[in-house]
């Protein structure tokens, strides 16, 4: 994440961080919080080795499928994929 910030201080772009990234003070550097009603929504998706056969792996992508659809429940929005197992 510095190097990021560093290339923002530097004059290459911007960028969208977490807010835990912004106690890096910088001279020139200004860190504005989008409001929460605007808050970016970003779809996360899950990537594992197509014949992966660690169980401890098989564990953590079912309970990261479960809280996709959990959170579909929720909020009511399904995207490309959902509740795919690949």
């Amino acid at each position: 994440m510095p190097a990021i910030i560093a290339l923002v201080a530097a004059g290459f772009g911007y960028t969208l961080l977490p807010a835990s990234a912004t106690g890096l003070s910088i001279p020139g550097l200004v860190y504005r919080r989008i409001d929460p009603a605007d808050d970016p929504r970003a779809r996360v998706v899950l990537a594992w080795r197509e014949h992966e056969s660690n169980p401890l792996v098989q564990q953590f992508i079912q309970a990261a499928l479960q809280c996709g659809r959990d959170r579909q429940r929720k909020h009511g929005r399904a995207g490309p994929g959902a509740g795919s197992t690949g």
